[in-house]
């Protein structure tokens, strides 16, 4: 049996591996091999792993979670959640499993039966080493169930509180607006009063939806509010309630900001919800429905001034009971790309009439009930409106003539190209206000991230219980919140990238578990990093959690 002893030669000691055997009944050493002073043992220890291949290699995620894990301490996720909870202090808390969920949404969203097979494939065991009999699906789901909408409410006021007071989110301008999730909630299932049939946007009507409201900072679109509410509700009936919310945070968002402009569509356009912003301490910009503004559309191109690619007419005008700025845009180009869309359209339309047409005094089209069923049907709601159809029988023949409606073609052509926006901020310019209208695209990306399978995923929903669907909510919003902060950071520290790309470089930064023979731990090691990443892994903070750091 080998084993490792000293021998004290003058002041020093000295190390040497010796094999024992019984000889003669007696223990003697019959081997000894030197290995020399301390300094010499260490070094060659240290040089082991070099000089020996591992037997096995395992490669863990590491960079993006990393990221993702600094920016949740930074707001103070786990104990936000955990301070609006009842739980004893024991296990796993409610806001280290909201977490989990949460990261996971980020980087590779699965269902809760697989988030701890997730889990074993990153370097979170190594931070967190929760056990694996907590981490199984009822445990998550009995644990989101502690969170009621009164907790997930008071939840995302504290975490907005948190990003402004943390990370200086610029609130000059604040976009709002709506969307749908259709659900696979059965017809029958009674539990959820959130999920009901309305107008899908994914054209699954034949699905219950859920309706989500979303309140975001123009600043890289960081999530600041998000309201869940019946899929069968209208989106201009929710804005009230908005409002009201927006009214109880202006002392949150005024403490960075005096002046703050709520920019939303014209799907929330009514008296009532105007003037309901009129009330409050916020500015406006918003978009008019060309139709309730013919007086606009008459006005000349000549009449128009240049700016940029686009031509403008700016005036005042009273809308919803007030003096406001209007500013009409005209872009050639939108207007060349939508007048070809619409002769195409007509084209279409006219194309099933003449091919029916083709049919007539056979078969079953000698019926003119059945003829003008199959026109009634075919033909597609701008096809009635632009088309006039002519259906006549003599002699017992029928013939079908079409025209083109050229009033209603004519009054859509005054429509082509042009955007009518509309705000109280006065002393903007036309291209401030025609820009933040703009802006709005920044919450449609937040949208299609929401709706991307590969990140956030708000879809499918294994919910059935409306306390279950708002947690699922705010797991999604708090996501979308760190991927946008994240691509906030790197901008603000290093340089604009785009969140697929910093995605990708930090993918590929692993955290590698190499294997030796003869040992039970492994040695950890980060992979090569390039130059972006090095940049990236220093201005995250990176190593935080690094192994070669932790130990």
């Amino acid at each position: 049996m080998a084993s490792l002893i000293k021998k004290k030669k003058g002041k020093r000691l000295y190390y040497y591996v010796v094999e024992s055997k019984r000889v003669n009944g007696k223990p003697r050493i019959v081997n000894q091999t030197y290995l020399g002073p301390v300094e010499r043992v260490v070094r060659i220890l240290s040089e082991y792993p070099k000089r020996v291949k591992p037997k096995e290699v395992e490669h863990l995620n590491f960079g993006l979670l990393a990221a993702l894990l600094s920016l949740a301490k930074r707001i103070n996720l786990v104990d936000t959640i955990n301070r609006h909870t009842s739980k004893r202090r024991q296990g796993i808390s409610i806001g280290d499993y909201i977490l989990l969920i949460v990261l996971n949404r980020c980087i590779d969203p699965k269902s809760k039966r697989s988030l701890y097979t997730w889990y074993k494939k990153s370097f979170l065991p190594r931070i967190f080493g929760f056990p694996s009999s907590l981490l199984d699906s009822q445990n998550f789901w009995d644990h989101m169930e502690k969170l009621d909408k009164f907790d997930v409410e008071a939840i995302e006021l504290d975490i907005c509180n948190s990003l402004i007071q943390n990370f200086d989110i610029h609130l000059e301008a604040l976009i709002y607006d709506t969307t749908n999730f259709f659900t696979y909630i059965a017809e029958d299932n009674e539990k959820s009063k959130l999920a009901e049939h309305g107008k899908n946007k994914a054209k699954r009507n034949d699905l219950r939806q859920v309706n989500l409201a979303l309140l975001v900072a123009k600043d890289f679109g960081i999530p600041l509010l998000h309201l869940l509410y019946e899929g069968s509700r209208h989106d201009a009936k929710l804005f009230p309630e908005v409002t009201e919310e927006l009214v109880r945070r202006y002392q949150i968002f005024a403490q960075e900001c005096e002046r703050i402009t709520l920019i939303f569509d014209k799907g929330n356009n009514s008296r009532k919800n105007i003037q309901g912003i009129d009330k409050t301490k916020y500015f406006f910009v918003g978009s008019l429905k060309p139709s309730h503004h013919k007086d606009l559309l008459k006005v000349s191109l000549e009449r128009y001034e240049d700016l940029g690619d686009l031509k403008i007419y700016r005036k005042k005008k009273e809308v919803f009971g007030k003096m406001r700025t209007i500013v009409v845009s005209f872009n050639p180009k939108l207007y060349r790309k939508q007048l070809f869309r619409l002769k195409r359209t007509i084209q279409k339309e006219k194309l099933k009439i003449f091919e029916l047409k083709g049919k007539l005094n056979q078969g079953k089209w000698r019926s003119k009930r059945k003829v003008r069923e199959k026109i009634a049907r075919e033909l597609s709601k701008e096809g009635k409106k632009f088309l006039s159809i002519t259906l006549t029988q003599k002699d017992k023949k029928l013939s079908l003539s079409v025209r083109s409606n050229q009033k209603e073609i004519y009054q859509r052509t005054k429509k082509l190209g042009k955007n009518i926006i509309f705000t109280d901020n006065h002393n903007w310019s036309s291209e401030e206000i025609i820009q933040a209208y703009k802006d709005k695209n920044i919450i449609e990306d937040n949208f299609k991230k929401m709706k991307n399978h590969s990140t956030v995923s708000f879809i499918p929903m294994w919910c059935w219980t409306d306390q279950k669907i708002r947690v699922h909510a705010l797991c999604c919003v708090v996501s979308l919140m760190l991927l946008n902060l994240l691509q906030r950071e790197v901008a603000k520290k290093y340089r604009k990238m785009s969140l697929e790309k910093i995605a990708d470089k930090l993918s590929d930064i692993e955290e590698t578990l190499l294997f030796y023979p003869h040992t039970m731990k492994p040695v950890r090691k980060l992979s090569k990093k390039d130059d972006i990443q090095e940049k990236l892994y220093q201005i995250l903070n990176l190593g935080e959690f690094s192994p070669e750091e932790i130990g």
